[in-house]
């Protein structure tokens, strides 16, 4: 399995004009953060400031699926995390 999916984070002014600051969650509730580059992030609202955070969608990969858990690649290596996490279900918009 390799779909690509968007999953439902907040997103914030990256230090470079191309990428954003990005907050999400695993399914366990544990916040990670990285800096994801712009063209994989679909920002609902405004993000015009670096103190203004916004709903925000991330293009990630799903590698693996488990009954309502995802396992899924994303765009970028977080800063306190491994490259893949476990998402629920929910937390992801086709």
């Amino acid at each position: 399995m390799s779909d690509t999916i968007w999953l439902r984070v907040k997103a914030t002014v990256g230090p470079f004009s191309n990428e954003y600051t990005v907050l999400g969650s695993t399914f366990e509730g544990k916040t990670f953060s990285l800096y994801a580059p712009a063209n994989s992030i679909r920002v609902i609202g405004s993000v015009s400031r670096p103190s203004t955070q916004s709903d925000a969608l991330m293009r990630v990969q799903i590698i693996e699926a488990n009954a309502d858990l995802r396992l899924v690649a994303l765009p970028a290596n977080p800063l306190d995390s491994s490259k893949t996490v476990k998402v629920r279900e929910s937390q992801l918009v086709a």
